[in-house]
């Protein structure tokens, strides 16, 4: 983890010396219609985003549960030098990770950058991404999507919240890195993780 903050710190400076750090728009997939339910408005770009966030996490769920290569995944969580032994190439393995994680992250980067803008340290939202993955349970895919939510929902909360004349939004990263030391504590598996033992 702590190596590819250091390559994204570099990647992001790159960036900044040749780009500039100016924000870019890219062109909006729907315009900014909005479908109203009641008192709630949502746009058509959040429900397609939805939407075939679902469908990825899916095809992600097959592949983890239904083919040789996720089966490889899942054991080399438990023990790789056992799967590496029963002749599974780890390089390669890694690999496939490495394309499946850069495939998701690359997605969720486009449709960020359609709603939003494009700018070098856009990919900062990770740190987010990574609480919300611990919060779920590391390891566990319902896990990580329940842990997004929560997050989400939990951020969005504060963010509205006002105490005194103090609007909460200024400390929404305060409280979401806060939840996650009060949960390494409380809970260090997650809400989904295991505790496996180590035998000697």
């Amino acid at each position: 983890m702590i190596s590819a903050m250091g390559v994204a710190i570099a990647l992001q400076n790159l960036l900044y010396a040749t780009i500039g750090a100016k924000l870019y728009a890219l062109p909006p997939v729907f315009t900014h219609d909005v479908i109203e339910m009641g008192d709630v408005a949502i746009s058509k770009m959040d429900l397609f985003a939805f939407g075939f966030s679902i469908v990825a996490i899916g095809l992600l769920h097959c592949g983890l549960m239904y083919t040789k290569v996720g089966t490889a995944i899942r054991a080399a969580s438990h023990d790789m030098e056992m799967v590496s032994v029963l002749g599974v190439n780890l390089d390669i393995l890694v690999a496939v990770l490495f394309l499946i994680a850069g495939g998701l992250g690359g997605m969720a980067g486009v449709f960020m950058g359609v709603k939003y803008m494009v700018y070098p340290s856009m990919g900062w939202i990770t740190n987010k991404a990574y609480i919300g993955a611990v919060i779920g349970g590391l390891g566990s895919l319902p896990g990580a999507i329940v842990g997004g939510i929560l997050l989400g929902l939990l951020e969005s909360l504060v963010s509205v919240t006002v105490i005194g004349s103090v609007h909460l939004s200024t400390y929404r990263d305060v409280f979401s890195f806060g939840m996650l030391a009060i949960l390494l504590i409380v809970r260090p598996t997650g809400l989904f993780g295991r505790l496996v033992e180590e035998k000697l």
